[in-house]
């Protein structure tokens, strides 16, 4: 009895092991269709596909789309890239896909190792979120023109069969360097957080709101140099049909140094940069029609962005140059019909200490106790009672009105 009750337990044990290979097999055809069905983003062509019932073994070249991907190169047609996709229907695998995307121009040859360009790895599981990961192999470029150096890049996705929710960028190093530019960054690592997340056919066509992060150890731009960056931004929704925005900027940097040859008023040594920022009913469409440059009329754009009465609100701007402080916050009020802003501004020392160009600016302080303080109010709101008053002294001042 116990072996029959065993040898059934078994046989039931194989049968549901094919029964999911077949099904996963199912899942990951109805997946390769999506890919070779892909119209926006990339053209295929010259398809292999082989199918198998524990594996199956995908190649075909890549051709992609000149009006998506423009800033690459203008002639995108003489640069196909070919893909190698092996598939396990067995959900206990270690990889559901694992791709190689190869370079096809002999022009990239001498930059990168096997003509590989990126390494796919994606662990699928039926009716869940997945993660696909995109890994570039290191690069080390050297000729008489440039020095392109990349340690470590992947982007990782996580998506279902129809939306991505989150995406992350982690680089390692990245130096370029030329006759004219020298750019090295370590550290970077980008996260973006899609509340509702994006439906995959139209990604990047209009505005999401989520969050997202951006940190970086150290940036080195020619002479220049950024430690410790970190930057959160958040975007929200008023409502689902309101056609405004709010939006929320975090940034912090552990110290700045300046150098600039042609520009030496704009130099200096900086720590402990703090930005916060809030911007609150912010038109939809000037921000889409700035963004995709829907349009680059800017007196169009200011009148939409001030249709809706925006709020900003600085609450936070605060640096440090040689042990002198520099803290200041405002909020404005904006509309069709003129603005309301409150500045308030304090420096350990003249504000000409912490950029020579500044010096320009100093008569709008005044010192009290050591420090200098700046406080502005400006109202246009109501036509003819236009004010201004700076430091507790009053100013006629005229309105602004965008006609």
């Amino acid at each position: 009895m116990r072996k029959k009750l065993f040898g059934m337990i078994i046989f039931v044990l194989i049968l549901l092991y094919f029964i999911q290979i077949y099904f996963m097999g199912l899942m990951n055809e109805k997946i390769v269709t999506q890919i070779l069905n892909e119209k926006r983003f990339f053209q295929v062509q010259n398809i292999n596909y082989q199918k198998g019932f524990f594996n199956s073994h995908l190649e075909f070249d890549i051709f992609l789309k000149q009006e998506e991907f423009d800033f690459l190169s203008p002639n995108l047609e003489n640069y196909p890239l070919h893909m190698k996709l092996e598939i396990s229907h067995n959900i206990f695998s270690k990889n559901t896909f694992l791709g190689v995307l190869e370079n096809t121009s002999k022009d990239f040859e001498a930059i990168l190792e096997d003509n590989i360009i990126a390494k796919i790895n994606a662990k699928f599981f039926p009716f869940m979120k997945n993660d696909i990961l995109i890994s570039l192999p290191s690069i080390d470029f050297s000729d008489d023109m440039a020095v392109l150096k990349l340690d470590k890049m992947d982007i990782v996705i996580n998506l279902d069969e129809t939306k991505i929710y989150t995406l992350g960028l982690k680089i390692n190093k990245l130096q370029f360097s030329s006759n004219q530019d020298d750019i090295i960054l370590t550290d970077l690592s980008y996260d973006e957080k899609f509340k509702e997340g994006i439906e995959i056919n139209n990604f990047g066509k209009d505005l999401k709101f989520g969050n997202s992060s951006l940190s970086l150890k150290q940036i080195q731009i020619q002479k220049s140099k950024i430690e410790d960056l970190l930057i959160s931004f958040s975007s929200s929704k008023n409502d689902i049909s309101a056609p405004t925005f709010d939006l929320n900027l975090d940034l912090k940097i552990k110290s700045l140094i300046l150098k600039n040859d042609i520009f030496p008023m704009f130099e200096g040594n900086f720590q402990n940069i703090f930005l916060n920022l809030e911007i609150d009913k912010i038109s939809k469409k000037a921000y889409e029609d700035f963004i995709m440059q829907k349009t680059m009329d800017i007196k169009v754009l200011i009148r939409e962005f001030l249709s809706f009465n925006p709020f900003v609100k600085l609450n936070n701007f605060s640096f440090s140059k040689n042990e002198n402080k520099f803290i200041s916050k405002a909020d404005a009020k904006l509309s069709l019909d003129g603005y309301k802003v409150n500045v308030h501004a304090q420096s350990d020392v003249g504000v000409g200490e912490f950029f020579p160009i500044l010096n320009l600016t100093e008569g709008f302080f005044i010192e009290k106790d050591g420090k200098f303080y700046l406080d502005l109010k400006a109202n246009t709101m109501i036509r003819g009672e236009e004010s201004m008053e700076l430091n507790g002294k009053s100013y006629a001042l005229e309105g602004l009105v965008i006609d």
